[in-house]
């Protein structure tokens, strides 16, 4: 079950929530999702109807329930396997979980819809555990992990992986877009090539078959050596990344992109700085139409 939606916080964006539904569908599972206002509704994953109440009765039996911090995580705190997402370090510290508060929380709602929800809430079994989480610019996912739960490797076990990028995707505009990578250490592990063995970093190809439009160009930067071109395209098409052009033998320096705004103001020069080999696992871009 995914309920993207909430008042309080700031939304993650609508491929961090299509990204999940692939993931999830791809693990064997059947995704559904609730959400109150159309704006949060994830495409090509059912919804439910009847609302709040019916989405507390599905979270008692859905196998996972994946929620941005909204009132609901606080009803179903311990009656479901939940994990929590929260878009930045504010969010984070102003909304963690304490246990929950139902006359709190449904403060202010009519009298037979609250006692509606309490009947419902009685008859929820407890579960196992929350996972509460959140993601931090900059930060090693293990530090996170030890600091927040005492623990590395236990947040992002078995589970989806937030963005990296405080929890807001790169937001395009609905032109044609150009996209430049690096090769070594951005999309292919550093160096591998030179060990006999290239390996795709994770999050890549998910990126590409998300993000990047049918009718944007991609071109490829490396200081790879000419004659590595064969193989280096072999490894390229084995893993489907489509790419229009690929430069051999650049300068390993810094790579840098002039290009003029637009009238409307539209900043068309973008750059992202990865952290090597850490791929694109959690990057995420979205269109916006207005821009």
């Amino acid at each position: 079950l995914l309920l993207p939606g909430a008042r309080s916080v700031l939304p993650l964006g609508q491929a961090f929530w299509v990204r999940t539904a692939k993931r999830l569908r791809r693990e064997g599972y059947a995704v559904i999702q609730s959400y109150h206002g159309e704006r949060f509704a994830i495409p090509d994953v059912p919804a439910m109807s009847g609302g709040l109440e019916a989405a507390l009765a599905a979270a008692s039996v859905c196998a996972r329930v994946y929620s941005l911090r909204s009132g609901i995580c606080d009803l179903v705190k311990g009656r479901a396997n939940l994990t929590v997402f929260y878009p930045d370090r504010l969010s984070y510290s102003q909304f963690l979980i304490e246990g929950p508060n139902v006359e709190n929380i449904l403060a202010g709602t009519p009298v037979k819809i609250k006692q509606k929800i309490k009947n419902i809430l009685k008859k929820l079994p407890p579960v196992k555990q929350v996972s509460e989480r959140f993601n931090a610019v900059g930060k090693r996912l293990d530090e996170l992990e030890t600091r927040l739960t005492g623990s590395p490797g236990f947040m992002y076990n078995d589970l989806i992986k937030l963005g990296r990028m405080a929890g807001r995707p790169l937001t395009l505009s609905a032109l044609g877009k150009t996209w430049l990578f690096d090769l070594d250490g951005t999309l292919a592990r550093h160096n591998g090539y030179r060990h006999g063995k290239d390996e795709l970093l994770p999050g890549v190809r998910d990126f590409f078959e998300e993000s990047i439009g049918e009718n944007d160009a991609v071109v490829i930067l490396t200081s790879r050596k000419e004659e590595f071109r064969g193989v280096t395209e072999r490894f390229l098409a084995e893993n489907n990344i489509r790419y229009d052009s690929i430069i051999f033998n650049l300068p390993a320096g810094e790579r840098i992109l002039f290009n003029d705004s637009k009238p409307s103001g539209l900043n068309t020069a973008v750059a992202v700085s990865c952290a090597r080999d850490r791929g694109l696992e959690g990057m995420e871009a979205v269109c916006d139409g207005r821009l």
